[in-house]
């Protein structure tokens, strides 16, 4: 990630993934922040939440890299940075409604310096798996 310094709000500066997104109004999304925590977020209906945050290992870095993986199964939510587990919760409202949806890539800028917040996504996998 890059991001320009000045004025950044390092708490909605990060890089990370929206999923069960089933339309504008109804989504989780997940960041990891610049800064050093990550935050699990959802919206119902058009209300935001915040589900979920813990700190990683990050020292509000405006340049730096990680490996970020995030795992949902069921109910359960699982976020990983540089392959290990960050936080593990069940969330009950990801089942019924929103237990399925489309997934992809955010990017939050937290800032409007320049270029704002830059990731860069690389050897992206995506692994779903069915149960017989």
């Amino acid at each position: 990630w890059w991001t320009a310094q000045g004025g950044v709000n390092w708490k909605e500066a990060g890089c990370g993934y929206i999923f069960r997104h089933i339309d504008k109004n109804n989504f989780y999304v997940i960041y990891w922040s610049l800064d050093g925590k990550v935050y699990l977020k959802r919206r119902v209906k058009g209300l935001d939440t915040l589900a979920f945050e813990a700190p990683y290992p990050n020292q509000r870095q405006a340049h730096g890299e990680g490996t970020i993986m995030l795992a949902i199964s069921d109910t359960q939510v699982a976020a990983f940075y540089n392959d290990k587990r960050v936080f593990r919760m069940v969330e009950s409202p990801l089942s019924g409604s929103m237990s399925s949806g489309e997934v992809g890539l955010v990017v939050f800028s937290g800032t409007n310096m320049d270029f704002g917040t830059r990731c860069q996504f690389t050897q992206t996998e995506l692994w779903e798996v069915h149960q017989p």
